[in-house]
Order: C-alpha cells, then structure tokens, then sequence
C-alpha cells in the first residue's frame, strides 16, 4: 500500500534561485509586516515616461515616437479621418 502512495506523489521541482537574480532582493508575494500590512513590491525604475510631454524632453524617446510614426506612414497602417458625430475619440498609449 505505501508503493503505491509514493507511485502517485507528483515529483518535486528544482527550487534554486538562478545566477541571474542574486542580485535581487527575493521576497513572497504575500509577505505581511509586523503591523499586518501585507507588503506590495513595484519595480518603477524609471524605465519609460509616464506622459507624452515627459516623453518629449528625452530624445531616445522623441526619437522613437518619431520612427514609429514614419513605419505608420510608410506602411499605410492608418488613415487619419474626421470623427464621427457623436461618438468619443479612444486614448492609445
């Protein structure tokens, strides 16, 4: 009877960290404070801009708006129309 538990039991992954994050400070997912609070990480490392006119005052990222509007225009990718009466324009990121 135990053989055959231990046939069922499902194997067990490999649970080592890779080289890559040692660098990382490692924490669960639900870990909670002293006072209770469950702690919540965000990685905001000022990796892109927030908005268009942050975006301006860098030029790697004017440079990209640039060159993503000229592949549209090349490409024909869209056409540029009046809105229609009475219906809302669509943010896009």
């Amino acid at each position: 009877m135990r053989r055959n538990h231990l046939k069922n039991q499902r194997p067990q992954r490999d649970r080592r960290m890779t080289i890559k994050y040692f660098d990382f400070d490692m924490r669960s997912d639900i870990e909670v404070t002293k006072e209770g609070e469950l702690v919540h990480f965000a990685l905001l490392g000022g990796v892109e801009p927030i908005s268009y006119e942050e975006a301006l005052q860098e030029h790697i990222w004017k440079n990209a708006m640039l060159e993503e509007l000229n592949f549209i225009e090349r490409n024909n990718i869209w056409e540029l129309v009046d809105l229609p009466n009475k219906k809302s324009v669509i943010d896009v990121k």
